[in-house]
């Protein structure tokens, strides 16, 4: 979980999609959704997924350039982690 604009900012860069945006920051500090960063425990710097949970679900989850995740381990941790936490999955996990 990002700890300040700068990260959400900063994987936006990194992954060139959306989620560094005024809107989804904004979003986030009133509370309105959590953005997640899916990370390899061996390159916790290396952006691999960007997931929004607004509402009680999964909404989005996107890789490089809004890719569809490839990987079905992450698929599989992406459902493991709704089930934990009681979240629907209204988003492609896995393409």
């Amino acid at each position: 979980m990002p700890h300040d604009a700068n990260e959400i900012i900063n994987e936006g860069r990194m992954l060139q999609h959306c989620v560094g945006n005024a809107g989804y920051i904004r979003k986030m500090a009133e509370g309105l959704c959590t953005i997640l960063f899916l990370r390899d425990n061996r390159d916790l710097a290396a952006p691999l997924i960007t997931m929004e949970e607004c509402d009680g679900s999964i909404v989005q989850c996107y890789g490089f350039r809004d890719k569809y995740n490839s990987s079905p381990e992450i698929r599989e941790f992406i459902k493991d982690y709704a089930s934990r936490r009681n979240l629907k999955i209204n988003a492609v996990i896995y393409r």
